[in-house]
Formats: structure tokens, sequence, C-alpha cells
């Protein structure tokens, strides 16, 4: 891989490191991608890994098999958990406005949570900034996918198990918000290192 790539990104990931309290690193499980889901999950870290949020939440809707088989969180988990409207206003508002949010995949957890606020509090949110460490990773490699890939030659993307394991990273709580959140927090220490 390029050097001068490389350290472009590990620039970037140390630049963060020392906003530790400028950003937070985000995650959040739900019901399913689509527009009418419900977040059954919440957690977010500093990104040098102090636990700002970590909440379950009761859906509107419930919980899929197949979601139930990825994260493990049951309708039976979230019955006692408070609603969004109530996460958002006691614990989640004041990050959310004063923080920028990395996540692994950005879009897809940006998206979610956005329509969640929306739906439940009425409010019209965009984070004060973004970075998709998704991406940044995927750029710190510079692994390209293969002649003949439907997307050969450009940028390789990794899930995050497979982002932890290829840096030596534990990633014991996978598709859990909190534990995606410190994996998460602990790969851009590494692209720092």
């Amino acid at each position: 891989m390029p050097a001068k790539n490389r350290e472009h990104w590990r620039v970037w990931a140390g630049d963060i490191l020392a906003h530790d309290d400028a950003w937070m690193i985000l995650d959040v499980e739900a019901t399913g991608g689509g527009l009418e889901d419900d977040i059954t999950e919440v957690a977010a870290v500093t990104p040098g890994g102090r636990v700002l949020v970590d909440t379950l939440i009761r859906p509107t809707i419930p919980i899929p098999p197949f979601v139930v088989a990825l994260t493990g969180i049951t309708d039976a988990m979230v019955a006692p958990a408070p609603p969004f409207a109530a996460v958002y206003t006691r614990v989640l508002k004041s990050h959310l406005t004063g923080r920028g949010v990395i996540a692994y995949d950005d879009t897809s957890d940006i998206r979610i949570l956005r329509r969640n606020i929306q739906r439940h509090c009425h409010i019209a949110w965009n984070p004060i900034g973004h970075h998709d460490l998704m991406r940044a990773y995927a750029s710190y490699r510079d692994e390209r996918y293969p002649a003949g890939h439907a997307r050969a030659g450009r940028v390789r993307m990794h899930r995050l198990e497979s982002a932890c394991h290829q840096m030596d990273i534990p990633h014991p709580h996978a598709h859990r918000a909190l534990g995606d959140c410190l994996a998460s927090a602990a790969l851009l220490r590494a692209m720092a290192g």
C-alpha cells in the first residue's frame, strides 16, 4: 500500500483522537434497515473509548427473528427499556448537538438515527460533522478490488469484524452497539499508531 496514503489516514486518525471532546463514535442496532424501522440499541464513545451512551431502546414494532439472530437483542430484553424519544431527550440530544459523529458505515447509522429522531421526536437533525470510519479504513488499507470484480480498481471495503481481524483487535461483541463502538475506537487508535 502506498506509504503516502497510509500517512494521510494516520494523521487524520491522530487529529480525531487529539480532539476527543469534539467527536463521538456512534453505533445503533435496529429492527431493520428500512425507513419505518426502529432503533433497539444505541451506544456512543469518545474516540479515546470513554462511554457516553449505552442503552437499549423499546421499539414500536417487534424485532424480526433474523435481527434477533444477528444481534442477540430480543423483544423481552427491550420491553423494560425506555422509548426512543425519552432516550433522545435524556442522553442523546446533548451529545448529538455538541459532537461530530464517526460511525463504521456512517451512511446507515446516520440515516436510521435521523429517521428515528424525525419520527419519534418531530425534529430534523443533521450531524454537525461526520466521518465514515469504514471508508477511512478502506483508504488507509488501500486494497483494490481485483480485475473481473464488479468494482474492479475501486478501494475495497471491509466489514468491521474483518477490519478488526486485520489489525489484531479483539471484537467479542459484534453487532451490539457498545461492542461495535469500542472496536471502532480501537481501530481508530490502531490507524493513528
